[in-house]
């Protein structure tokens, strides 16, 4: 910021933008954190509210806190001298929510620009306090000036960037001790997890894409269920369908009893019951939350509570989009921007459901089939089609991975299940990019 009056022009380097987004993603996301402590401190910043959010961060990581817990900063600053009344900080929080976006991967860059800009501002206090001693004293001001800014050289902020040799120590690191939390989670069908490399891994977005009733909601539950098996967690965020629905349906992928008898209880016999109860196994690892209102920002809260193994949302365009935007599309990709921020910043496997358009039906689904946006496809890490004809007499199926970051694009032949609202693996040929065949 530069200003100007007749008689001076000073030059003051900061910026109350990054400062305030910066803030914003310490409290919405536990990455951001890990960038801020140790390069900026809470003096580097001129925001006065801001400064008060990073004296409480570091306040609250002193004491063995989490630094982006947001209930401890509405209970602290709640009244703080900062924020002012009526409910300063809550003001503030909506005002920056509204203004920025959750762009995680930025805040490392932030943190080092404002330290920089922060440098900057003590080298002209350096200067502004040597040229002031020159002249009350008459001393020679560039030996003074040498004097102020070596002794801000003497402490200097370093700024830590991670270099190849971070990334080959975590890689034998994890060969000798694996971390269940850093290992790809596996859908339980042996030939799609093969393509995937093992499954979907930490902080990728997933996107899971079929026409309407082909089955992607029984998919991604069928996922969940797989990992329950494991003693894994999951949340499944259910936009489209209330939680007894979905409950009822794994229930009858687990025992075979038909939805029918589950919906109305007519015909459960005594036997249904015993099913149902040995059923209950590992059920209590997979939350469904239907509450459709939710905000992708309210998304974090349960998720950091429970801290699942996977997360799945059904499905993206019933999504709350940002009214101010122009248009459908540009709402739609505001939503897989600020998805793909979430997946990162939590960093868990985040697997979006999503419609494809009418132009799907009764062909092999494309890329340009996914409705409204293209920045479903460059967001995503992972994007996987379901396929199967609408015939009943069929059960024939395929799921094909259109999209895949770190391993195969292929075909894997699937048999639809209907009565227990599951796929598993056909036993036939699979193809992949390279040109194999895998027998399955």
């Amino acid at each position: 910021m530069i200003d100007r009056n007749r008689n001076s022009m000073v030059y003051n380097p900061t910026s109350t933008e990054m400062e305030e987004n910066l803030c914003y993603l310490l409290l919405a996301t536990e990455r951001a954190w890990p960038e801020i402590c140790g390069t900026l401190a809470p003096e580097d910043v001129s925001d006065t509210a801001c400064r008060a959010i990073l004296s409480t961060a570091y306040t609250i990581a002193e004491s063995g806190g989490t630094p982006w817990d947001l209930v401890e900063y509405i209970r602290r600053l709640g009244n703080h001298v900062d924020f002012p009344p009526p409910n300063g900080f809550a003001v503030w929080l909506g005002r920056v929510q509204r203004k920025y976006c959750m762009f995680t991967h930025l805040a490392k860059q932030y943190a080092e620009s404002l330290a920089e800009l922060a440098a900057k501002r003590r080298e002209l206090a350096a200067a502004e306090r040597a040229v002031h001693e020159a002249r009350e004293t008459g001393a020679n001001v560039a030996e003074l000036l040498a004097s102020e800014l070596g002794a801000l050289k003497s402490n200097p902020t370093k700024a830590k960037y991670r270099t190849v040799m971070d990334t080959i120590e975590s890689i034998v690191t994890e060969s000798i001790n694996p971390d269940e939390r850093k290992q790809p989670v596996p859908t339980g069908l042996m030939a799609v997890d093969r393509v995937l490399n093992g499954g979907a891994r930490p902080g990728q977005y997933v996107t899971l894409a079929a026409c309407t009733g082909i089955g992607k909601s029984a998919f991604a539950l069928q996922w969940c269920d797989e990992l329950a098996k494991l003693g894994r967690k999951s949340v499944y965020f259910s936009l489209e369908m209330p939680a007894s629905e979905l409950h009822i349906r794994l229930l009858a992928a687990r025992t075979g009893i038909s939805t029918e008898i589950l919906s109305t209880g007519r015909g459960l016999t005594d036997e249904h019951r015993t099913q149902l109860i040995e059923a209950t196994a590992d059920t209590d690892k997979i939350t469904v939350i239907d509450d459709v209102r939710r905000s992708l920002w309210e998304m974090r809260n349960p998720v950091l509570d429970i801290n699942p193994d996977l997360i799945v949302i059904d499905y993206l365009q019933l999504l709350p989009t940002d009214p101010r935007l122009e248009n459908r599309q540009l709402q739609v990709s505001a939503n897989c921007r600020a998805l793909k921020e979430l997946a990162m910043s939590i960093r868990k496997p985040l697997v979006v459901l999503a419609q494809l358009s009418r132009q799907a039906e009764g062909v092999t689904p494309l890329m340009s089939h996914l409705r409204e946006s293209g920045d479903i496809e460059n967001t995503s890490d992972l994007v996987i089609f379901l396929h199967r004809a609408r015939d009943p007499r069929t059960s024939e199926a395929s799921l094909i991975v259109a999209k895949n970051r770190n391993g195969k694009i292929g075909q894997v032949n699937m048999v639809w299940r209907g009565d227990k609202y599951r796929y598993d693996v056909a036993e036939t040929r699979t193809n992949f990019d390279e040109g194999e065949s895998d027998i399955l």
